[in-house]
């Protein structure tokens, strides 16, 4: 398979922005890749409180930043036709997100502020498992790409916040 790099940015009429860069690199006959992303993300908001007691006259704006980094690798243990068959590996992540506002607005509303509210940083680990036989990667016309992904984010690794995710991507490609 070929190695790529993709490059994206996107500006919206609310004033969300990206910049993201994807790479994605075969090597070892191609049973082996690394794959990662590194982005930056302005996502303004609009925030009314926690829970149904919540008001919509109590409507603020904020506007997390992000900046994203994560790196993959996965090698492949069973081999189908060609570069496809079973992979697995692991994962890293590093999410910190930039609050540009203070909890003074909310305090003016009377609104607590909530978990998060002034940003922070999330590193994870994980592992990641795929399943390919698509006949071509950038124009599949048959077969399936399954991907499943777990993270943990602990405090050990200098989160924040102590989380999980689970991410499932699956596709099915039919002529």
């Amino acid at each position: 398979r070929a190695s790529t790099l993709d490059i994206g940015a996107s500006i919206s009429e609310f004033g969300q922005a990206a910049l993201v860069f994807n790479f994605e690199s075969y090597f070892n006959q191609g049973r082996s890749r690394i794959n990662g992303r590194i982005g930056h993300e302005i996502q303004p908001m609009r925030f009314y409180g926690v829970g149904p007691q919540s008001l919509q006259e109590n409507e603020t704006w904020y506007e997390p930043q992000y900046n994203r980094v994560a790196l993959g690798y996965t090698h492949r243990v069973l081999a189908a036709e060609g570069n496809r068959g079973l992979a697995v590996g692991g994962r890293i992540e590093y999410w910190n997100t930039v609050m540009s506002q203070s909890s003074d607005s909310l305090a003016a509303l009377g609104v607590e502020a909530p978990t998060g509210w002034g940003g922070g940083l999330a590193m994870g680990l994980g592992a990641v498992v795929i399943y390919d036989t698509r006949d071509n990667a950038y124009f599949p016309t048959r077969s399936v790409f399954v991907e499943a992904r777990t993270m943990a984010y602990p405090r050990i690794l200098g989160a924040d916040f102590l989380y999980s995710r689970t991410y499932l991507d699956v596709r099915g490609y039919y002529p």
